[in-house]
């Protein structure tokens, strides 16, 4: 059994990185469409719901020699948890709900150790 913590600490979050993979369907509507409306609704939210940006890169290297998603997003949080809730807000469902028009997303969590 672990002693209890003198000071009432509370354990210590693991922070995560959700990875983004976008598969542009719609590259004249992701220009002019997609990118405008991940500025003001996914890049706002996720940073007020405690997201960082990590990486935003439109043209990933891929060492096999072959590409995918030639959009990657690397968002770091606080905890699962917190990405979890942020991507299950309101506002991101309604934001995939209009980006599924110019893209095909996929999300996957990391947790650190």
């Amino acid at each position: 059994m672990t002693p209890p913590d003198p000071a009432g600490a509370q354990p210590r979050l693991k922070p995560c990185y959700v990875i983004a993979e976008m598969k542009v369907t719609d590259m004249p509507g992701f220009t002019t469409h997609f990118a405008p409306l991940f500025r003001s609704i996914a890049l706002q939210r996720l940073q007020a719901l405690g997201g960082e940006f990590v990486v935003q890169n439109t043209h990933p290297l891929d060492l096999a020699g072959q590409s995918l998603a030639p959009v990657v997003n690397i968002v770091r949080f606080p905890s699962t948890a917190a990405a979890i809730a942020a991507y299950a807000s309101a506002e991101m469902q309604e934001f995939d709900r209009l980006a599924g028009q110019y893209v095909q997303i996929h999300r996957t969590i990391l947790e650190t150790q």
